[in-house]
């Protein structure tokens, strides 16, 4: 819809466009990221347009809800053994409004570091957004595993900054170009666990 009402829609790297104007920086709210956009864009919205997109966007982020197998396998994850030596890290290319369900879904408490796009002004698959996130969580990025499902952003994105990378394909559409995806975190739970046990 945003890229619609801003005249983007089909044009080469829209949804960059839109990340770079409302993911790179602190806003209060979908307004004050309106009014970026118009300025990016050089359209500006009729008062009909901008109320509707305030409402999809309520709406939209009001629906937004984890999948059933996020909170309890990132919770066995972290606490797989009491040292600690797996450390959780959530990178996101996101704005900074409307976050607060990562608190109140239980989310935020499932990691060591959370490193947003918004803060850091740096987005996926931007090597510097994972070397980051590794000095943040103070492991060398060889010894981190970036679980993701953007092939671009998350997979190409962490081994450009010298990470391994699983995509996380919960439609199983890319299995074909990416081997070795896993379709669930519990896929992916089983996979770590076997590998434990193997070591």
């Amino acid at each position: 819809m945003l890229a619609r009402a801003f005249g983007l829609e089909g044009s080469p790297g829209w949804r960059r466009i839109l990340e770079e104007t409302i993911m790179t920086r602190p806003l209060l709210g979908i307004s004050q990221a309106l009014a970026a956009l118009e300025v990016r864009s050089g359209r500006v919205l009729t008062q009909d347009a901008r109320r509707d997109l305030i409402a999809a966007w309520g709406e939209a982020s009001a629906a937004n809800q984890l999948h059933a197998d996020a909170l309890p396998v990132l919770r066995g994850l972290g606490d797989r053994t009491g040292d600690r030596r797996l450390r959780l890290a959530l990178l996101s290319n996101t704005q900074s409004f409307d976050m607060d369900f990562l608190a109140r879904s239980g989310l935020e408490a499932c990691f060591d570091v959370i490193q947003l796009s918004c803060h850091t002004g740096l987005l996926k698959p931007d090597r510097q957004a994972f070397l980051a996130a590794a000095g943040m969580l103070r492991v060398p990025a060889g010894e981190i595993l970036m679980v993701g499902d953007s092939l671009e952003d998350d997979i190409e994105g962490a081994r450009a900054a010298g990470m391994r990378a699983l995509l996380l394909d919960r439609k199983a559409g890319s299995r074909g170009r990416e081997p070795g995806a896993v379709t669930s975190l519990w896929e992916l739970r089983d996979r770590l666990t076997a590998a434990w046990e193997r070591a």
